[in-house]
């Protein structure tokens, strides 16, 4: 009786994975649309959703059943995410977009603090540049 009741637990909780997986996957495309990437951003931000979902996946699967992967944790898995995107979906939809968003003005604030002074050196070298100054020549001191 123990085993069914581990497989009926691994089942649940399986399925609560699904439904995480559903909110990332929500998360994801809320993301992806408020921060209209170009095309190969888009490829790259794929490859990291499903790095991320596969090391979740992978994590949680060791930590439910011991990496155990039967019929019934696919089905749990896929059965999670419908749900999620059925019933969860609408309710869920303004917390998670103010997540993106979030994450959106965060990302975007981080980036422009990284490129503020990589265009201050750029701008910097542009004006030497167009003035056409060699660098000071370097002082020898007394020889």
């Amino acid at each position: 009786m123990s085993e069914l009741l581990f497989q009926i637990q691994s089942f649940l909780l399986t399925l609560v994975l699904g439904v995480v997986a559903g909110m990332v996957f929500q998360f994801y495309q809320l993301l992806v649309r408020g921060a209209r990437l170009g095309k190969y951003a888009l490829y790259i931000m794929d490859f990291f959703l499903w790095m991320l979902m596969i090391l979740l996946i992978f994590a949680a699967m060791l930590f439910i059943n011991q990496g155990e992967m039967r019929v019934y944790v696919l089905i749990a898995l896929v059965v999670g995410i419908i749900l999620y995107h059925r019933y969860l979906g609408q309710v869920m939809e303004e917390p998670v977009s103010q997540a993106a968003r979030l994450t959106i003005g965060i990302a975007s604030f981080l980036t422009g603090l990284i490129k503020r002074p990589g265009r201050m050196v750029a701008d910097w070298f542009k004006g030497l540049m167009k003035t056409g100054q060699a660098p000071p020549p370097v002082d020898k001191g007394p020889d």
